[in-house]
């Protein structure tokens, strides 16, 4: 089976149940396309989102960020997954890892973009703790290196 064998049915069912959230949206921000996995990872319904501002999933202290990533939309480059933080509806900031992609017209034109975001939350987690456990560690070490001497 090639991709023009694929019915677009296939698509929207396999988009809407994907567990990582997508998006797609115009250059402006504005959500036009909003999954389940996007529903369970952020609380906001597509109802919610659907025609709002995607900045309102970003903290204050990554608006930076988001407006970077918009240029580079702008300019037709696609991103590299790369890990940032998002906040949910109840205002939770949540670890994910974000993919964006320009989406062109038939013209050639970019008319918005895709994201991809996955929680990363629980990865970070145990990356904190491992780094908290090997500083433990060093520390012990050292202490333990000054009593031998």
């Amino acid at each position: 089976m090639n991709t023009t064998d694929v019915d677009l049915n296939w698509v929207a069912a396999i988009t809407r149940n994907c567990t990582d959230a997508l998006m797609c949206k115009r250059l402006d921000g504005t959500i036009l396309y909003w999954n389940n996995g996007a529903e369970r990872l952020f609380g906001y319904t597509a109802g919610e989102m659907t025609s709002g501002d995607a900045r309102v999933l970003v903290p204050d202290d990554r608006q930076v960020e988001y407006e970077a990533l918009q240029r580079l939309l702008q300019n037709g480059q696609a991103t590299e997954a790369f890990d940032t933080v998002r906040v949910t509806k109840d205002g939770r900031r949540i670890d994910v890892s974000l993919t964006m992609a320009p989406v062109f017209d038939e013209r050639d034109r970019i008319v918005g973009y895709t994201t991809i975001e996955r929680d990363i939350s629980e990865r970070k987690r145990l990356e904190r703790e491992a780094r908290g456990l090997a500083e433990k560690l060093e520390t012990l070490v050292t202490e333990r290196t000054a009593e031998l001497q």
